[in-house]
């Protein structure tokens, strides 16, 4: 195993200005992304289950007349109460179980997915790049669609915490494999 994370990290050593580097990150960290919730469902979820009826079954146990008779029990039933709450709060099954509450939390995610490139795109015609008009227009068109990819693709990657997460998360990612990919390796 040491020698496996050994050959990883010289690996990457090596390839740190390598933008293929960068760019099998970010799709190692989408595929998790995309994967994950399924994997909760299928395996975790049952045992996250199992642990809340013990703990249920645990708490119906108590006799309540008798922490309520004494401060101290009382004090520390109500601790143990506020624990659960929160432990119920921050569990990684309630990050990716957020009620949609509105309707536009999807259609943000699908804008703010395809956001930069369409921000790339309304600059294709200010760009002096191209060697004609059809090779502009083509590329204005060949963008827009492109940035329709990323924000479906943003759109089906679950909620994670909190909806802004994904609004801000996906473009940041974005603009990290855009600069990875436009700084080239130097050759030597």
């Amino acid at each position: 195993m040491d020698k496996a994370i050994e050959l990883i990290v010289s690996w990457i050593q090596k390839n740190l200005k390598n933008p293929k580097l960068y760019a099998i990150f970010a799709a190692v960290i989408v595929v998790i992304a995309l994967v994950f919730p399924y994997v909760d469902a299928n395996f975790f979820f049952y045992n996250r289950i199992g642990k809340r009826v013990d703990i249920l079954q645990s708490l119906s146990e108590i006799d309540m007349e008798k922490v309520s008779q004494s401060p101290a029990l009382q004090e520390e039933y109500d601790a143990i109460i506020s624990e659960i709450k929160k432990q119920r709060e921050l569990s990684i099954s309630s990050a990716f179980s957020i009620e949609q509450a509105t309707s536009n939390i999807p259609l943000f995610k699908f804008l703010s997915g395809g956001a930069l490139i369409w921000i790339i795109t309304l600059c294709v015609p200010f760009m002096n790049t191209f060697k004609d008009k059809k090779t502009k227009v083509l590329a204005f068109f060949l963008l827009a669609l492109f940035g329709g990819i990323l924000g479906g693709v943003a759109y089906i990657i679950p909620t994670i915490f909190n909806p802004w997460i994904n609004y801000i998360g996906y473009p940041v990612l974005q603009m990290i494999i855009l600069i990875a990919l436009a700084i080239k390796p130097k050759q030597g």
